[in-house]
């Protein structure tokens, strides 16, 4: 089933940099849904292209740790690929808003190339990812049957991070924190693993419910939490 589009923006990286290239197009259209591979990253029909934008740049889009963070301008209905180095794939995986549909594909010579689409109405999404060599042979797996709808939902979910289960493995809340029916904004964020800014713009998106003196039931912040485990969890 095609999709609505507006605004393509692709990244490829280099060991020595990267180049941008972005496509504003005159009006929406129905894109293709594309298996496996990614024959056609634009439109072919040239004239529906307003504006296009190429761009080198000589800085490494992944730091020295292998991690990024990244803000697309595509908008809402736009798309953004991101296509890494060969023989490298995303080890972890964080985008916001949640509802940005991720998926992944085998490009050439060994390259894996994962694409962010934007269903709502905000400008920018936000991709936080750290790469690593595919050790996997995610890219040679795909390219064996590249219709395989399962291996590549299996490799988002393998990248996608949920801070609640990665946090909660890496330490436990202490025995005071849970003692407590009522918490701080601090001990609320502390409690969920995340920052304390993430926890008061879930507050003001209705997702946690907030008591007086900006504080929060624990058990409005465990509702939040199995949410997002089932969320995750669900095959759908």
């Amino acid at each position: 089933m095609p999709y609505k589009l507006k605004k393509i923006i692709f990244q490829r990286e280099h060991s020595w940099g990267y180049e941008t290239y972005s496509y504003d197009l005159n009006t929406e259209i129905d894109f293709p849904f594309v298996a496996g591979r990614l024959d056609e990253l634009v439109p072919k029909d040239y004239p529906q292209i307003k504006k296009y934008r190429p761009d080198i740049d000589d800085f490494p889009l992944f730091n020295e740790s292998g991690l990024t963070k990244l803000t697309p301008e595509v908008g809402p209905k736009g798309i953004y690929y991101l296509e890494l180095q060969p023989r490298y794939k995303l080890k972890q995986l964080i985008v916001e808003p949640e509802d940005v549909v991720v998926d992944i594909y085998f490009g050439a010579e060994e390259r894996l190339i994962y694409s962010f689409y934007n269903p709502t109405r905000r400008n920018n999404i936000t991709i936080t990812a750290a790469s690593e060599k595919d050790k996997d042979n995610v890219h040679s797996k795909l390219k064996s049957d590249p219709t395989d709808i399962v291996w590549r939902k299996y490799f988002i979910k393998c990248a996608i991070t949920d801070m609640n289960e990665f946090f909660a493995k890496e330490a436990t809340v202490p025995e005071g924190l849970m003692a407590k029916s009522i918490l701080t904004a601090d001990e609320a964020a502390y409690y969920l693993r995340t920052g304390k800014k993430n926890l008061q713009n879930l507050a003001s998106l209705g997702k946690i419910k907030k008591v007086r003196g900006g504080k929060y039931r624990k058990e409005d912040l465990d509702l939040y939490s199995n949410s997002v485990l089932k969320k995750k969890k669900s095959p759908n």
